[in-house]
């Protein structure tokens, strides 16, 4: 009787420490969509000072082809009411001398544009993010020293003043979404929000920052349980106390 006494209260308190744990891991989910959230829901913005910035990370689970295995880094656009963003780990083959014919220094280095996402891809909309101590007038800061700009003579003396910039990338397109549809998105599991530096943003190995900022942000398991033990499988009928492991409430 001994022995069934202490399997039930094995299976009573595994029962519990799992309750516990998917607690746990649902306020980690909930916390790491919070910032997105409360941008849906007009809330304030990082402070400007940030040194980090809002980052949306494609969860494994997203089969778009346009953004599966995509960052997108959120952007403080206020003209509009949507939420803007630019992929930043999608470089393509188009170079960056066809968009700026007047530019031969562009010529010689070779340098290709990023895709920003599928709003406006197919015209000749540009944007630009890029790093700077003393940004142009036409800019809009993100966080710490980067700025993006939607301008196109902004962008264009830009591309012909490199030392304006210290780390520059031109992107065609962006990504956008009405704040209810974002929110819709992330609740289906589509992606995770994570903070992060301008690493992910001009790495030169931009094939590797979704799985950095992946492990960064994919919640883990505070604590590791076994799903079952002897005489129980995380199931009321499986153990011999009745009412005890009535379902609990959240």
């Amino acid at each position: 009787m001994a022995e069934g006494i202490m399997g039930a209260s094995r299976c009573v308190l595994q029962r519990a420490g799992n309750l516990r744990l998917w607690r746990q891991l649902a306020l980690l989910v909930l916390l790491f969509a919070l910032p997105l959230g409360m941008a849906g829901a007009g809330a304030q913005k990082p402070p400007a000072s940030s040194l980090q910035g809002i980052f949306l990370v494609a969860r494994p689970e997203l089969s778009d082809p346009l953004f599966a295995k995509s960052i997108v880094l959120m952007l403080p656009v206020k003209e509009t009411p949507l939420l803007v963003g630019l992929i930043v780990n999608r470089p393509t083959t188009l170079p960056l001398h066809e968009f700026f014919t007047d530019s031969p220094a562009l010529q010689k280095r070779g340098t290709t544009a990023y895709f920003g996402g599928p709003v406006d891809a197919d015209s000749d909309s540009l944007s630009a993010l890029f790093r700077s101590a003393s940004p142009p007038k036409e800019a809009i800061h993100v966080f710490g020293d980067v700025y993006v700009s939607f301008d196109p003579a902004t962008i264009a003396n830009l591309v012909e003043n490199f030392q304006q910039a210290s780390q520059m990338r031109i992107f065609v397109g962006r990504a956008q979404w009405a704040p209810a549809q974002l929110d819709n998105e992330i609740a289906r599991g589509g992606w995770y929000s994570v903070h992060s530096g301008p690493d992910p943003i001009f790495s030169n190995r931009p094939e590797d920052t979704w799985r950095v900022l992946l492990d960064k942000a994919a919640p883990r398991p505070l604590v590791e349980l076994p799903l079952t033990s002897p005489g129980c499988n995380f199931h009321p009928a499986s153990c011999d106390l009745p009412g005890l492991l009535a379902p609990a409430a959240l």
